[in-house]
């Protein structure tokens, strides 16, 4: 092989530039760790240094800008040869020469990528996928070069980019940026989870400004997360200037949702973007990615579009790798703000009042070892230490992921709480004793948690009373406790854990059965003993408590919880087996007659991804022990490939409960927003619970080419009303008229739990078909609802609906 040259310089050929007078190549990254990590790692000619990404995140992207036009066909890439990197898998490359390929990759660390020769002044990889999830992806020496002798790697053929990439920004500037993490160039990274972030306390206007290479056909914008956080103001008024000399106005939704702006098509050298108003004054100004459109393409998410490819392609990982390619770590800043901001000395018993939602977790100062309160949802507005989500997903994401000793000690803190406050043998909790709370201590809680203050009623009829240990949610904690070992090797965690394994599963009950000849196991949401039903079988209870198992059996290396994880997770690919998806209720719920109490269905679809997820990360753990199950691992690769298709369409439903009056015809409003092609789309509306079923009703529908009213019976508008099928952005709108009942109340018929699945403001679930629809068939779920005027602390409002009308 040649040896190579510094990285910094071009290699040429006879006839062109001199390698010494080649001018040197720039090199920048959409993120960097940083420090001996930072870009220039990867063009200083040495082997052992290297450009490194933040902590575990795709896409990745880095560009080469060559400083002049020159004529390349060789790519030299040498990847760190190191375990916490990961090696690259499917890359994309868009050439200067307007040429863009897909090809995959090897897993070695060294490669030569040898295209058609182009005359290039830059170049960029973006990195879809990888052979492992590590917690980096790097580069150790890239090298471009021309070598007219070498045949085209197998596999490439290139193909005319349309879309305006961001490479093709000849510059990105701000009129201010917090540091250089927060920086303009996030604006154009590809991610939506990175952002361009303001000085701190800004005046306004505040924005940026994108300088084209060339004179540039534009007809509209989108913006990602220019929505109100914990530390940045929401969007409400801004203004777009053009190189042209052309402006114009434009009011923000302040939402999440991609905020879209459309104006005639201009051709410019640039544009900017400034934020002349806010909704509420905050700490920054930001914007999370801005693409610039000069082909038709509305409502794409820059972070699904990078990614979209057939199934076969678009997923090589592992169900083990699951959980970690979900999501990103936990921040510290994130962390630190509550930890500074939202400390109380006195909380247990004091209750947050409706409308205050930035102020429902708190740091409580008096209980030992200070751990997070808060409320829970319409459950409960007083504060207690509902802590399981917390201690898991933020505080112990953020301690294995940082290098921060302050981070751990906090974690490790809130797991001593934890364990303090675990029910002990004789059924008591340090916690209700040290705050005087009346309750009956029972030995068969002990490893479990008293986890929540309220009471309710679950969907097979059994009362749960304040403060019995909830295994499901326990579970979480149990996660965090075997976090808390993995990071500090203390045995009090894992033992805290395994004793809520052994007890919980023992009071909880396991229940044995079969499915292809292979044995299955479950177990129930609630207590399996003193009368309380039997048949209760939910998925993604299973999935949870099934994680734990997983990670006790295999630090104990304890052969019967090993099996027990292998049971569950079977159980679990029965249930896929069974429904082509995970529902609610498992199939033994169903099959003693279904539940007693809120009349539920059985196809009733809810909490998913806890399925999803807590099911490969007790696989994770399984395949850690050296056991491999094919069947298993396959079905739950793809189940990871379902639940990580994007949504193709959203719901909302809008209802003016102001109007609402006893015995009065009542309007609901639902707007179908498509996010993906559709050859079909299918809309099942549903009617609250205790209200008029009239024999039929007349339901207006407008959308592209649509404007009908069609006559239904209920049955028919719940089992799904067919609508024709669109293009992402297409909207479509149905209204109809209900009698509101005679004994109708506000907060009972708009929020009660009890009325559940069909309170008044379920919005529908869309069934959409279509090409780009990776699983072939999409049901939408997250479908969200609103009164008018609000009633429940949100972001939205009432004229926000006005943009989805048809």
């Amino acid at each position: 092989m040649r040896s190579a040259l510094a990285l910094s310089m071009l290699l040429t050929t006879a006839g062109s530039v001199p390698a010494q007078d080649a001018p040197a190549m720039t090199f920048t990254a959409s993120s960097t760790a940083g420090g001996i990590y930072g870009e220039a790692g990867a063009i200083d000619g040495d082997p052992a240094t290297w450009w490194a990404s933040t902590a575990w995140e795709l896409p990745q992207r880095i560009e080469l800008t060559l400083g002049a036009t020159t004529e390349v066909n060789r790519i030299h890439l040498l990847q760190p040869d190191s375990p916490v990197y990961a090696r690259w898998q499917r890359v994309r490359l868009t050439l200067g020469s307007g040429k863009v390929c897909e090809l995959e990759l090897p897993d070695v660390v060294e490669h030569d990528i040898v295209l058609p020769t182009q005359r290039l002044g830059w170049l960029r990889i973006e990195v879809l996928s990888t052979h492992q999830v590590r917690h980096y992806v790097g580069v150790a020496e890239i090298e471009l070069s021309l070598d007219p002798a070498a045949g085209t790697t197998p596999g490439i053929v290139l193909r005319d980019d349309e879309s305006l990439n961001p490479a093709r920004l000849a510059r990105v500037s701000a009129t201010s940026e917090a540091s250089a993490k927060y920086s303009a160039a996030r604006l154009t990274d590809g991610s939506t989870r990175t952002w361009w972030a303001s000085d701190a306390d800004p005046p306004l206007p505040q924005g940026f400004r994108l300088e084209f290479a060339q004179e540039t056909p534009v007809h509209s914008l989108t913006l990602y997360g220019i929505d109100a956080t914990s530390l940045y103001a929401a969007w409400r008024q801004a203004e777009i200037s053009f190189s042209d000399g052309s402006r114009l106005e434009h009011a923000c939704a302040g939402t999440d949702d991609p905020e879209q702006i459309e104006f005639a098509e201009r051709t410019v050298t640039w544009l900017e973007v400034a934020v002349t108003e806010v909704v509420e004054p905050n700490v920054y100004v930001s914007c999370a990615e801005v693409e610039v459109n000069s082909q038709p393409q509305v409502f794409t998410d820059p972070t699904v579009r990078d990614i979209r490819m057939s199934r076969a392609e678009r997923y090589r990982i592992d169900p083990c790798e699951y959980e970690l390619f979900g999501g990103a770590p936990a921040s510290e800043a994130h962390i630190w703000d509550l930890e500074a901001n939202q400390r109380l000395e006195r909380t247990i018993g004091i209750e947050v009042l409706e409308g205050s939602p930035a102020n429902r977790t708190f740091i409580a100062l008096d209980l030992p070892f200070h751990p997070v309160v808060m409320t829970w949802s319409h459950y409960a507005r007083t504060l207690w230490p509902h802590m399981c989500g917390l201690l898991l997903d933020t505080y112990r994401q953020a301690a294995m992921f940082s290098a921060s000793e302050q981070v751990r000690a906090r974690f490790l803190e809130l797991a001593d709480f934890a364990v303090w406050s675990q029910y002990d043998e004789t059924g008591h909790s340090a916690l209700l004793d040290r705050l005087g709370i009346e309750y009956r201590p029972d030995p068969e809680a002990q490893g479990g948690w008293p986890t929540h203050d309220f009471g309710w009623i679950d969907g097979s009829g059994y009362d749960t009373p304040p403060y019995e240990p909830s295994h499901h949610m326990d579970a979480m904690t149990a996660l965090g406790l075997i976090g808390a070992y993995e990071v500090s090797g203390e045995e009090k965690y894992l033992a805290a854990a395994e004793t809520f394994v052994r007890r919980q599963a023992e009071w909880f009950g396991l229940h044995p059965g079969e499915h292809e000849g292979k044995p299955t196991l479950w177990t129930e949401y609630n207590p399996t003993t003193g009368g309380r039903p039997q048949y209760d079988a939910v998925d993604n209870i299973i999935a949870l408590f099934a994680a734990p198992t997983a990670a006790v059996g295999y630090h104990r290396g304890d052969a019967e919880l090993l099996r027990w994880t292998e049971e569950f997770l079977w159980w679990m690919c029965k249930e896929l087996d069974l429904d082509g998806r995970w529902y609610y209720m498992g199939t033994e719920w169903w099959e003693e007659g279904g539940p007693i109490h809120g009349q539920a269905r059985r196809d009733t679809i809810s909490h998913e991804s806890a399925c999803i997820r807590y099911s490969c990360w007790a696989y994770q753990y399984l395949r850690s022990a050296g056991i491999r199950r094919p069947d298993i691992e396959q079905r739950l690769t793809d189940a990871a490939i379902f639940y990580s298709a994007r949504p193709a369409a959203r719901a909302r439903k809008l209802v003016d409960v102001s109007a609402i009056a006893p015995g009065q015809e009542v309007g609901f409003t639902s707007f179908i927003l498509l996010t993906n092609y559709a050859d079909r789309v299918l809309v099942k509306d549903y009617l609250p619970t205790g209200w008029e079923r009239p024999a039929q009703m007349e339901v207006t529908i407008r959308g592209p080419g649509l404007d009908e009213t069609r006559s239904v019976t209920a049955d028919e508008l719940e089992a799904g009303l067919p609508l024709p099928g669109g293009a992402p952005g297409d909207r479509y709108r149905l209204s109809y008229g209900l009698r509101a009942p005679a004994d109708f109340a506000f907060a009972e018929d708009c929020f009660s739990p009890e009325l559940a699945p069909y309170p008044l403001l379920r919005a529908p679930d869309v069934v959409v078909q279509g090409p780009d629809v990776l699983t072939g068939e999409w049901y939408q779920s997250g479908s969200q609802s609103y009164t008018v005027p609000l009633r429940t602390p949100a972001r939205i409002v009432a004229a926000d609906f006005e943009r989805l009308a048809p």
